[in-house]
């Protein structure tokens, strides 16, 4: 979903500064883009406590310099403000975005934004590294980004889900480069971090593989720590784990908590109304709750609407689907991007692309998990209640 992309690509800006005390974790980053006139770069990037940093430089002569304290290698997120415009398979809504990996060092950035992969870093040994990664990863990213353009232009309904499946295949070779490379670098911080950003397309056991491979000095870094959180928080809400209980209020304002459905196989369906997939699978959902409902099975849909209530209600009446419970996943739209969210369900079941789907069992444990809307993903789900419900 774009509101995704833009979470991913645009870093939380929390606090405005450089640090220049003089440390053995000081690093300078000298900048000269050439090619494309610059207006303004921020470089967004953890501080040596934590803490989220933010450089801004309003260039003249298209030159900067940023200075601070980190810890390790560190990954840093460019955004760029180009001062004429410009094609470039990077560019969204007017800026640029790249990232580079920062280490304590001097270092120097050479190039032209419209093209990253030619660009020239020096004093980094881990950007080396990611920069072997780049020549052949980038054509494929390059024409995903132009079909994504392309879907959120698009506003026909039908053309916009042809466009969406013709990105599959890209971002299939997008992990399946993402797994070789990292099974083949094991030692690399470069590894910890892509396999992080690309887990949807790496999928989950590849996803396991990979940071048990990992060297324990990758591991232990800030790359490997979040990797470790990521795996964590998608095993709490995989099969073989007892779901996680909760209590909200419902799309009526009365109070529902999955203890009352003990004794029942109870589907979690993660939705949101803007999530097209989501909604053209709600004629199957129906299908298999009018077929199964009175043998025990119930679902529960939980909407990714907090910010907006109102569209959910609409699309549960539009759709048809108010015959089961629904309730809002819970986020706190008011906490800062980072901060963990102790009542958000899809934080808690580890859910970060919509629609998952999670089975569990009268018992309390979860039996199966299902992420997507594809025919094969449908047909999973399919047999197992066909298994359950015989």
């Amino acid at each position: 979903m774009k509101k995704n992309i833009y979470l991913t690509i645009l870093i939380s800006l929390c606090s405005i500064g450089v640090l220049a005390q003089q440390t053995n974790s000081e690093f300078t980053l000298v900048g000269n883009f050439i090619g494309t006139p610059i207006n303004k770069v921020v470089m967004t990037y953890p501080d040596s406590n934590g803490k989220r940093q933010v450089a801004i430089d309003t260039l003249k002569k298209n030159t900067f310099i940023f200075k601070g304290n980190i810890k390790g290698v560190t990954v840093a997120n460019f955004m760029i403000t180009p001062a004429t415009q410009i094609e470039a398979s990077n560019l969204f809504d007017g800026f640029v975005f790249f990232k580079v990996y920062l280490e304590p060092n001097k270092m120097t950035l050479i190039g032209d934004v419209a093209n990253i992969v030619d660009m020239e870093f020096t004093g980094s040994e881990t950007q080396r590294e990611y920069k072997m990664f780049l020549p052949d990863f980038w054509p494929i990213r390059k024409r995903l980004n132009t079909l994504m353009a392309a879907y959120y232009a698009e506003k026909d309904l039908e053309k916009q889900k042809l466009l969406g499946r013709d990105m599959l295949p890209f971002q299939k070779q997008m992990g399946e480069m993402t797994y070789r490379f990292c099974t083949e670098h094991p030692k690399s911080f470069v590894s910890a971090d892509l396999a992080t950003n690309f887990k949807f397309d790496i999928g989950f056991d590849s996803l396991k593989f990979i940071y048990e491979n990992l060297s324990s000095e990758v591991k232990t870094s800030s790359a490997g720590r979040l990797l470790a959180y990521e795996i964590k928080r998608v095993e709490a809400g995989s099969p073989g784990s007892n779901a996680i209980s909760f209590s909200k209020e419902d799309i009526n304002g009365k109070p529902i908590s999955l203890s009352e459905f003990k004794g029942k196989y109870v589907l979690l369906d993660f939705w949101a109304s803007w999530c097209i997939p989501c909604r053209e699978g709600n004629p199957h959902l129906l299908e298999l709750y009018k077929r199964y409902k009175s043998k025990g099975f119930e679902i529960i849909g939980i909407s990714d609407n907090d910010r907006n209530p109102i569209a959910w209600k609409e699309a549960v009446k539009k759709d048809k689907i108010g015959v089961w419970k629904h309730i809002l996943r819970g986020h706190d739209t008011t906490l800062k991007r980072g901060v963990k969210d102790p009542n958000d369900l899809s934080e808690l079941y580890g859910v970060d692309l919509l629609p998952t789907k999670i089975l569990i069992d009268p018992n309390g444990k979860i039996i199966g998990r299902y992420k997507g809307s594809s025919e094969i993903v449908n047909s999973s789900l399919d047999k197992l209640l066909a298994s359950i419900f015989k």
